[in-house]
């Protein structure tokens, strides 16, 4: 995997427009030969609608409440989603999931042809029996989504559920609200990952990726959290204790115990303002752990994995 040198990255603002809610409709089983267990989905708006920038990204659309049944886990494999709206697909550069805490699903686009999705976990996400998990279905605005433009996402059958489930029942409580593409434009935020010198040393706290973060003039905005994976061979406890921190020393995020595989979140706390025109220098440090043959080279899989809220202040 190549090393992604420079990410352009838009987020959203709202205009929220509340929608009546209506009434629910019957649900919908889809039955398979193969398989164990019944999977429960529940999907519902994600509870926004309205107005939104030309560019805006992690849109939350869709929300659904999975949960198995108490006698066999559930392994999802896969979930494709369909484009609704007067729109046309092309004004949406990707769409996604996530449980709120983490991205499950890379970001894909809908198909011209059939306006579907289709989204794989990968690995595949395993659900124990009796427990109940939620997500969303995120998506991207193209900064060049024809203006008034309207868009929603729906989970159209059961059968677009690809699961280890005998049995899928779909209760679909009316997932229709849509966006409406304003003239506006969202702001952007480039991502850089810098050079690093020297090696990593075992049993001190090393940095271990340098992130250049610039805003554009048009607004500044809320570093939420960030995700990044290395695509080297350290990984889990061979990287611990790890923090966000600016070249001065001042430490910007919660402390990451260890990375999971390779992948690493990393919280804000508090949220950082990022103001127009600024450019931040971020140093990941962290305790080194693997010997020196260990290696790292942290990237952003996708521009959804640095979330950001615009900031309404001064």
């Amino acid at each position: 995997m190549n090393l992604i040198p420079s990410l352009l990255l838009a987020f959203q603002i709202f205009d929220f427009i509340p929608r009546p809610v209506t009434a629910e409709k019957l649900p919908e089983t889809h039955f398979s030969e193969k398989g164990q267990g019944v999977l429960d989905i529940v999907a519902r708006p994600a509870g926004m609608a309205g107005s939104v920038p030309r560019g805006a990204t992690n849109i939350p659309m869709l929300r659904l409440d999975i949960s198995p049944d108490c006698e066999n886990d559930i392994t999802l494999e896969g979930i494709t989603l369909t484009h609704t709206g007067l729109g046309s697909v092309s004004d949406i550069e990707g769409v996604f999931l996530s449980t709120g805490q983490r991205r499950v699903t890379r970001v894909l686009g809908f198909d011209s042809g059939d306006k579907k999705a289709r989204l794989r976990f990968s690995p595949p996400m395993k659900i124990p029996k009796c427990s109940a998990i939620s997500m969303q279905a995120m998506i991207n605005l193209s900064p060049d989504a024809k203006v008034a433009s309207e868009h929603g996402v729906n989970l159209k059958s059961a059968s677009d559920i690809q699961s280890t489930a005998k049995s899928i029942k779909i209760s679909d409580r009316d997932p229709s609200e849509r966006i409406i593409a304003n003239p506006k434009q969202a702001g952007t935020i480039t991502v850089n990952f810098l050079p690093l010198y020297g090696r990593l040393r075992y049993g001190r706290i090393e940095t271990a990726a340098r992130i250049k973060l610039s805003a554009d003039n048009k607004s500044a905005h809320l570093l939420k959290k960030i995700t990044l994976i290395n695509q080297e061979d350290a990984r889990d406890m061979n990287l611990t204790d790890m923090t966000l921190q600016t070249r001065s020393g001042t430490v910007l995020t919660r402390t990451a115990q260890r990375m999971h595989g390779k992948t690493v979140t990393l919280e804000f706390n508090p949220s950082y303002i990022l103001r127009r025109n600024e450019t931040l220098i971020l140093l990941l440090k962290a305790r080194v752990n693997g010997g020196p043959q260990r290696k790292v080279n942290f990237y952003l899989e996708e521009k959804n994995d640095l979330e950001t809220r615009i900031y309404q202040g001064n």
